[in-house]
């Protein structure tokens, strides 16, 4: 039987930089870098709106379900 690599992920952010000699990437271009800055700050907003949807849905579902409705589906 062959035996699986398995691929650790770093627990600290500096951690990969130590061990395998890593750096993150860092565009030259100062344009590249405000566009990408701009995107990690869309991403992040998309992510809190979706955060907060699932928390109110979640919310919603614990509420019918305590005023003794069937959960939906």
């Amino acid at each position: 039987m062959m035996r699986q690599e398995r691929m650790d992920h770093p627990a600290m952010p500096g951690e990969a930089e130590e061990r395998w000699g890593a750096s993150p990437a860092v565009p030259e271009n100062p344009e590249d870098a405000r566009r990408l800055e701009a995107r990690a700050r869309s991403r992040e907003k998309e992510w809190a709106a979706v955060t907060e949807y699932m928390q109110a849905c979640a919310g919603q579902c614990i509420s019918r379900k305590e005023k003794g409705a069937p959960w939906p589906g």
